[in-house]
């Protein structure tokens, strides 16, 4: 009898902690590493400042542009066209080839589908060309550097380019016209040092098709990244949930100098609303690990839980 009501009362003491509210996030709490960082600080829409500084728990990331006429890398395009550069670098160095960071395209077409995953020889619109070369020549001429925090009184930085050499077809505002500057031939070689911290540093293995479930919503897509890494985090240290509050949120994502709280509220609403239903139809049977919790009148935070099922989440 003594054995049967002290399990019950563990179970219960359990029960009970499951449900109690996190305290406050801090450092201890925080799992996001340089790659991820980079993958969510480029701005959603194009910034007049030349610099974009974004922070978060040990590391922060400034991206510098230097090219008089271009910006600071912005919106989807940006992030596609580094998640290509860096999945790619990746793969040419685990099978051991020569030069990992050297890439070479047909076309600027051939760039565009091959970012987009879309089937070479895809038509691609003059709009979606010009594009691409936009970000790409805005990310060739930017200043990447990372500040690592090791103690109180100790950091590591870094401050190098993404690409260390661009040969191809110029932007429209530089030279020509679209017709005519977007279809040439294109080389690219990466800043080796930069990428190969990155791909050094611990990576959340999250499934590629949850970057999919954002569709066009930058927001979204950023979103998942981070729930992605947070899920991982709760299951090495078997957690059943972390919450995080919307200052915290906005810090960590927000995407425009001076945003109001209240509209990147907004914009983080329609964003979950979207990853729910698109995963929920994926996996009728599961439920998405995050939610909005009310803890009073206008005062919302993200609560992110160890998922259900760990494989729709995570690379097992």
């Amino acid at each position: 009898m003594d054995a049967e009501l002290t399990t019950l009362l563990e179970s219960l003491q359990r029960n009970f902690k499951s449900h109690m509210p996190n305290e406050r996030v801090d450092d201890t709490d925080i799992f996001w590493t340089p790659v991820e960082l980079v993958k969510t600080s480029f701005p959603e829409k194009k910034s007049s400042n030349k610099r974009w500084l974004k922070e978060f728990g040990y590391y922060s990331l400034n991206l510098q542009q230097l090219e008089e006429g271009r910006s600071v890398p912005y919106g989807m395009m940006a992030r596609e066209i580094f998640d290509y550069f860096f999945n790619n670098f990746v793969v040419n160095h685990n099978q051991g080839k020569v030069n990992p960071n050297k890439f070479y395209f047909s076309s600027t077409a051939e760039f565009v589908n091959l970012v987009k995953g879309n089937t070479l020889g895809t038509k691609v619109s003059t709009d979606q060309r010009v594009l691409a070369l936009e970000m790409l020549l805005n990310i060739e001429s930017c200043a990447i550097r990372f500040k690592q925090t090791i103690s109180s009184d100790e950091t590591i930085s870094n401050n190098n380019f993404f690409i260390r050499e661009y040969r191809g077809p110029a932007h429209k505002k530089v030279a020509g016209s679209p017709s005519t500057v977007t279809n040439g031939q294109i080389e690219v070689e990466l800043d080796y040092e930069t990428f190969y911290k990155l791909a050094s540093s611990k990576k959340v293995p999250t499934k590629s098709y949850l970057v999919d479930l954002a569709g066009s919503s930058v927001t979204a897509r950023d979103l998942i990244i981070f729930i992605a890494s947070q899920c991982y985090s709760l299951v090495k240290r078997n957690k059943a949930y972390i919450d995080y509050p919307y200052s915290d949120l906005n810090q960590i994502l927000g995407k425009s100098e001076g945003t109001q709280i209240k509209d990147f509220n907004k914009d983080l609403k329609r964003a979950l609303n979207v990853l729910s239903k698109n995963y929920e139809k994926l996996f009728p049977y599961d439920f998405f690990p995050a939610e909005l919790i009310s803890i009073s009148r206008g005062n919302l935070q993200l609560r992110i839980h160890k998922p259900k099922s760990e494989k729709n989440i995570l690379c097992a």
